[in-house]
């Protein structure tokens, strides 16, 4: 587990964010697009982030630094981080 650049992270707490290196494909610099069921926001976004949350089973996506937090399952891969 990594410490997180927006959340409080705490291995003990069972509640706490956890930071992930991948989810369903999509990682940390991976160029994304938005696909949720309103449109919020224009491709490409960057990945910086993907978080966890225990208690409800979600993981979101910090995009552009911390400029958007959405639900991960919204988004779609463009490119590779390897690939930039």
């Amino acid at each position: 587990m990594s410490d997180s650049k927006y959340y409080v992270t705490n291995p003990d707490d069972p509640d706490a964010p956890i930071v992930l290196t991948e989810y369903d494909g999509i990682r940390p610099g991976d160029v994304v697009r938005y696909v949720g069921p309103v449109p919020l926001m224009a491709a490409p976004l960057i990945v910086s982030e993907l978080i966890r949350w225990p208690q409800d089973d979600l993981c979101c996506a910090i995009l552009n630094d911390g400029e958007f937090e959405v639900n991960a399952d919204n988004l779609s891969l463009l490119a590779w981080s390897e690939h930039l």
